[in-house]
This record gives C-alpha cells, structure tokens and sequence, in this order.
C-alpha cells in the first residue's frame, strides 16, 4: 500500500480518500478508477514520488479482473498526484485523474 505522507495532500483529499473506504462508495468508483489506470499504462507513467511497485500491483491486479474496493482509495490517492503534479503532462491522464476525483466527490 502506498504511504500517505509522500504526496501532500489537502484536507478535502484526505476526506475524499477516507470516503472511498465506504464499500459501497469503493464499488461506485472502481469503473472511473480503472480508467484512470487504463491511461496511465497507455501513457507509460512513472510516478517519481510514489513507489512505483504499489501502483504496478494495482494496475497488475486491474488487469487480471481481481482489483478490490480496498485499491480504490490507493487510486484516489494516485488521482490527486496526477492531477497537481507537473510531471505529468498528458491531458487525458490528467482528465481521467479530475474525472475520478469529480466521481468520487458526487457519491
């Protein structure tokens, strides 16, 4: 699992994230959080301040159809890296990242 303290993250991302450990809030977001994945394989992203082998084990996982609702906040997380880092500079990665977080904010 990712550790928390190596992305800042904001208070409205800490309770976005504290959220996604609601089951039924996980199952809700685990489409959006695969597409997030989907294009961050694509675009061949390497998260320079996130080990990388916890996002591999997600994508991994995503993959073989055995991702869980307890990687979704895991991938919020990863979402809001996306999102504010400038080394990462593909728009439609960038948009799965706001189009998640936009997700899990509605539920």
């Amino acid at each position: 699992m990712m550790e928390q303290n190596r992305i800042p993250m904001d208070e409205n991302a800490t309770k976005l994230i504290k959220k996604c450990e609601d089951s039924e809030i996980a199952s809700e977001g685990m489409g959006a959080c695969q597409v997030l994945l989907e294009e961050m394989d694509k675009g061949d992203v390497v998260l320079k301040d996130e080990p990388g082998k916890s996002y591999m084990e997600i994508s991994n996982k995503m993959k073989s159809q055995s991702m869980e609702k307890r990687d979704v906040p895991s991938v919020v997380r990863i979402a809001f890296y996306v999102r504010d880092t400038d080394d990462i500079s593909d728009e439609y990665i960038k948009n799965a990242a706001r189009r998640l977080i936009r997700t899990i904010e509605e539920l």
